[in-house]
């Protein structure tokens, strides 16, 4: 899959944006946001995915629905190739906000 995206590009955009490397660490982390960026054998990136709050990943693929995984390697191989990085930024206030709400409104069972 040749989509001609250096992965050097998508890590200074997401750095523009906040995010930083950290290394290959895909825990979660309390107070960050964290994504994976993947590349093929031409250092190329060909997919990313972000991790939820409640520790599943988050991808989209192609034009199909979003999908959740356990791990991100579960999607390594032809069409995605291989884990480059992770990357991680602090959670801006309006998001930890809307997090708060969304866990007062399952336990209140008016999710």
């Amino acid at each position: 899959m040749n989509r001609g995206y250096a992965l050097a590009g998508l890590i200074n955009a997401l750095a523009a944006v906040g995010f930083e490397i950290c290394g290959m660490n895909s825990l979660p982390e309390k107070g960050f946001e964290k994504v994976v960026l993947y590349q093929n054998n031409n250092s190329e990136y060909t997919h990313a995915a972000r991790l939820r709050p409640d520790g599943w990943w988050e991808s989209k693929i192609g034009e199909y629905d979003d999908i959740l995984h356990n791990t991100p390697t579960i999607l390594e191989g032809r069409t995605y190739g291989k884990v480059a990085c992770y990357m991680k930024r602090t959670i801006p206030d309006a998001v930890k906000a809307r997090i708060a709400a969304r866990k007062r409104a399952r336990e209140n069972q008016k999710w």
